[in-house]
């Protein structure tokens, strides 16, 4: 599956329908100096803190003021490993990891991808109910049956083997072990969502928290 023709229409949708239960702010001020795709990301979460990031974050609007180098920092790591950055004289711009090593590292999709990898990512560990388990490949293909795959197709951070999968009110993400296993962590807003998981037969280590 390709990704979709209009990433920033795909963002906008998944976030207020994930997140269609979390009351939004339709009064949210942006700073002027920001990318479309960025501008149209606040819009969507404003209201909605948790959908800017609680493994990685990404700064609040009031935040977003571009440096005296010409960068702007829109966002970091949950442990300060590196700093999100980009050009915001650019419509659609690189995204940077800063201060990870001594040159900015580039990631491989513009920023109006990674925006929507990057919400499909946070959200699979933040539903409030939260299946996770070690898979075999055949057990990640009953857990991921019917859902739609959204490619990574390389992306630096996770690394680009990660995949996610969304539909029927969940978030899959499936990281591969090291033992031709996956991990999984399977995130819902809802429980009656997550409930159907029991009856797949998987050895479940947390099930809805």
């Amino acid at each position: 599956m390709g990704m979709p023709d209009d990433p920033v229409v795909a963002t906008r949708e998944f976030i207020t329908g994930w997140y269609a239960d979390v009351p939004s702010n339709k009064h949210v001020v942006l700073p002027r100096s920001i990318p479309a795709a960025l501008a149209s990301f606040y819009a969507a979460a404003a209201g909605r803190d948790e959908v800017l990031g609680r493994q990685d974050r990404l700064f609040p609007p009031y935040r977003l003021h571009p440096g005296e180098d010409g960068w702007l920092e829109f966002g970091e790591e949950n442990q300060g490993g590196f700093v999100l950055a980009l050009d915001p004289t650019r419509p659609d711009p690189a995204v940077f990891y800063r201060y990870w090593k001594d040159e900015p590292i580039v990631d491989p999709h513009p920023l109006t991808t990674f925006l929507l990898l990057f919400a499909v990512y946070e959200a699979s560990f933040a539903g409030p109910y939260l299946a996770t388990a070690d898979l075999t490949s055949e057990e990640a293909l009953r857990l991921t049956s019917g859902l739609r795959r959204v490619p990574l197709r390389d992306r630096w951070f996770p690394p680009g083997d990660t995949e996610f999968h969304v539909g029927n009110g969940l978030v899959v993400q499936l990281a591969p072990n090291d033992d031709a296993t996956w991990c999984t962590y399977t995130s819902a807003r809802h429980r009656a969502h997550l409930q159907p998981l029991r009856h797949l037969d998987i050895a479940w280590k947390t099930f809805e928290r």
